[in-house]
């Protein structure tokens, strides 16, 4: 068959480990112009896919909706388009499940078919009518990580629990971005590398095979001037680039809401060490990727509580890369 990818970030690396080979891709599809090849394939622009013959186009991104206008204001052809991921305004936009089982099988395939079977087909705007984060692309793409961090920065406005925000990987600043505008007379601090994995680390848990080098590659894509121009309070960020826990030397204070969201077992470790204890009463740890392709996230709480001598109070959630919810 002959296949085109759309997307060169971070849902390849997931898709590439475990439901397609690349040796099966004749080549990606971006609307970066500057990016004329990746993992050794070409990529073409959206228009290119009019001059070229292929039998599927397999969306490996997030903006769904986008990507669904953009085909039908260039005419390709919407019949030849497989969504992996609808994102959440409870629609489903394939439209050839046959196809989507020839390119990435059976099992894949009901996955993705029951996500949107089994959930009402309302819009979002019927569910929430007037959310604060509705411009945000992680409201449309994972409303359940979105809505659980709102109602979480009410209870701790509600409560007056005390103390600031921290997020450790931070990627390109999406998420700090909702945190940084939901409480934002309060510091925050961001922890990474701001350059991708640790080197070590990511062998280490290729080695494990929990993800591959394209998943370890996207996560490059990021600066400390892409975080910061996402920030509606950027005089309240406190930037801690470079390896953690090292960057948290000094760092003394109590914290109200931290997000975890690193990917991997030894990180995700260093985190809990670090920031639980430093956890206000009432206090929320957000772990993401807790149930999910990622086993190391969920092994690194069983170590932590293993350490501990007792189980954390968590709760897990059903969003898009199973989050767990830890509290003081």
């Amino acid at each position: 068959m002959n296949i085109y990818v759309w997307g060169t970030g971070r849902a390849l690396g997931n898709l590439l480990d475990f439901h397609m080979s690349l040796d099966v891709i004749t080549g990606f599809v971006d609307n970066d112009a500057a990016k004329l090849s990746h993992l050794g394939k070409p990529v073409i622009r959206p228009e290119g896919l009019l001059q070229r013959s292929y039998d599927a186009v397999v969306v490996a991104c997030s903006a769904a909706a986008e990507i669904e206008a953009q085909c039908r204001e260039l005419g390709i052809d919407s019949q030849k388009m497989i969504y992996c991921f609808n994102g959440v305004d409870f629609r489903d936009r394939n439209t050839d499940y046959a196809l989507m089982e020839r390119v990435l099988g059976a099992e894949y395939t009901q996955i993705i078919r029951s996500r949107y079977h089994l959930i009402p087909t309302v819009e979002i705007e019927e569910l929430d009518g007037k959310n604060q984060f509705r411009e945000s692309g992680l409201y449309r793409d994972d409303y359940v990580r979105t809505k659980t961090l709102e109602l979480i920065t009410e209870e701790i406005r509600r409560n007056r629990i005390e103390g600031n925000l921290a997020e450790l990987g931070v990627f390109r600043g999406e998420f700090a971005a909702l945190l940084n505008s939901s409480l934002p007379d309060r510091k925050l601090y961001l922890f990474d590398t701001f350059s991708g994995f640790e080197t070590d680390e990511a062998a280490e848990e290729m080695g494990k095979h929990n993800c591959n080098a394209a998943f370890v590659e996207a996560f490059k894509r990021t600066s400390i001037q892409t975080v910061l121009e996402k920030m509606t309070a950027p005089e309240q960020v406190i930037l801690r680039p470079g390896i953690f826990p090292g960057t948290a030397a000094g760092v003394e204070e109590h914290f109200a809401l931290v997000s975890i969201d690193v990917d991997f077992e030894q990180s995700t470790l260093a985190g809990l060490e670090f920031f639980y204890p430093r956890l206000s009463p009432g206090g929320y740890l957000l772990i993401h990727d807790y149930n999910s392709r990622l086993a190391g996230v969920a092994e690194a709480v069983a170590r932590f509580e293993r350490k501990l001598g007792r189980n954390v109070a968590k709760v897990p959630l059903c969003d898009r890369s199973g989050t767990c919810v830890i509290t003081r």
